[in-house]
């Protein structure tokens, strides 16, 4: 079994590391279901672990039905 742990912040991220966790999923505004987190926060959780990080791509909170402009 892989241990994944949704973060949104280096806490988040520290706390699955002490935890055991396996992988991060990297995301923002979890209230919403999870955002695609901003590059910041990517580049910053790149230097907090050693942890592979996966990365939610959602462009809005909703549905996962996608317009064509929003693919793009």
């Amino acid at each position: 079994l892989t241990l994944e742990v949704c973060c949104e912040t280096l806490d988040d991220i520290a706390a699955a590391q002490a935890g055991g966790a396996d992988r991060i999923e990297l995301c923002a505004a979890l209230d919403l279901g999870g955002l695609t987190p901003s590059l910041g926060l990517l580049l910053a959780a790149r230097s907090a672990t050693t942890l592979p990080i996966w990365v939610m791509i959602r462009p809005r909170g909703g549905d996962f039905v996608y317009t064509p402009e929003e693919v793009k």
